[in-house]
């Protein structure tokens, strides 16, 4: 039957597979928690020897369009952000929160700014399993319904097409009404 293709049955990590990105911690946490699903989207070179060391419960798709990331993001329960190194304003955020997928994000200084523990996602302390452990076997027990509304308000206020549009207007309106100085 096609009814559980609308179940979010799944957590999602899509991004280059590389250490700093935290793949190593997420695949092993998963590892551990055999009843919970993981799917892998991207490429990397550790990609060969993560999948071989994986449990069947974590599926590695490879590099892939962002037509099937889009698809994905639909169904998954939330993106799992696990970077170990600073990061800017990733895409990959952006993206889930514009699905309304909830972000559960490690906690480094400037993700915190972005993923507001309880209220679009949750975070974890960076690089600590079973604190992403933790997470993931609460994900259940809380009001992830309320997370996956929080994460689309979140890109619709900070993040849409429209709100960049304005933030341009505003900078090009400041630069026109500064007085010819040359």
């Amino acid at each position: 039957s096609n009814i559980d293709c609308d179940e979010k049955s799944f957590f999602l990590f899509f991004w280059r597979i590389s250490k700093e990105k935290g793949i190593d911690i997420l695949v092993e946490t998963f590892n551990d928690l055999s009843n919970f699903n993981l799917e892998v989207i991207g490429g990397g070179e550790n990609l060969n020897n993560l999948s071989r060391d994986s449990n069947s419960n974590i599926i590695f798709h490879g590099q892939k369009n962002t037509e099937f990331v889009n698809k994905k993001l639909k169904y998954a329960k939330a993106l799992i952000f696990p970077s170990t190194w600073f990061e800017g304003l990733p895409n990959t955020i952006i993206e889930a929160f514009s699905a309304g997928v909830p972000v559960i994000s490690s906690d480094n200084d400037n993700l915190k700014t972005i993923v507001n523990n309880n209220f679009n996602g949750l975070l974890f302390k960076q690089n600590c399993k079973n604190s992403l452990k933790e997470v993931i076997l609460n994900f259940n027990n809380i009001d992830n319904k309320k997370l996956s509304i929080n994460a689309r308000k979140t890109y619709e206020k900070y993040y849409s097409h429209q709100k960049n549009f304005e933030n341009l207007q505003a900078i090009y309106k400041k630069v026109k009404s500064w007085k010819k100085i040359f």
